[in-house]
């Protein structure tokens, strides 16, 4: 509970998983959960846990500000040639009740792969993005009506040949991406943004 700022009076409590020994792996962000599709404008949130048994993604919510939750079990499951989903990033278009789910996908080899929603619970995909993401984790954001799709590019595992600890950047216009399904090589494909 982050009501109050002041991180002394904050509160935890424990999230119950769907069964025991059950295990979700939290590697993305916690984003809000609007009304407009069944949350809570002011408490509402929800994150995407990945699940290594499945190799699917859940999803985990509440409309109150965590003192309930729900989980939802395989919101977006993986499809071959991958072996599993994991890492992950979702981004609102603007404030339209559109959202872009980047993943990265295993093994490495594989192209980032991105699903989409209307509601935050059903997802269709997964699609190809038609970018290589060498088993790297992905980041994007939403700005000036595009879609920014962010992959830091590590050494030993590139996304492209000879370019180690370097930030990679691919962008489109959101609402053409959407209708794309999300075919983020059509806009350009990678630029190099910066050297670590």
């Amino acid at each position: 509970d982050d009501s109050d700022l002041d991180p002394s009076a904050w509160t935890s409590r424990d999230i119950t998983p769907p069964s025991a020994g059950y295990q979700g792996n939290f590697h993305g962000s916690i984003i809000p959960y609007p009304s407009s599709v069944g949350g809570s404008d002011s408490q509402g949130w929800i994150t995407f846990p990945y699940v290594p048994s499945s190799g699917n993604i859940d999803a985990l919510y509440t409309t109150d500000n965590w003192d309930t939750d729900t989980w939802v079990q395989n919101v977006m499951p993986f499809a071959a040639p991958a072996t599993q989903f994991n890492e992950n990033v979702v981004v609102r278009l603007g404030t339209q009740n559109k959202w872009i789910c980047f993943v990265r996908s295993s093994p490495g080899s594989l192209t980032a792969k991105a699903f989409k929603s209307t509601n935050l619970l059903t997802w269709t995909g997964p699609y190809d993005t038609g970018l290589p993401m060498g088993a790297n984790p992905p980041q994007a954001i939403y700005e000036y009506g595009r879609v920014f799709f962010f992959c830091f590019s590590r050494s030993g595992r590139t996304i492209l040949p000879n370019y180690n600890a370097h930030l990679m950047c691919a962008s489109a216009e959101a609402d053409a991406l959407w209708d794309s399904n999300v075919n983020m090589a059509a806009f350009g494909g990678w630029l190099v943004v910066s050297a670590v």
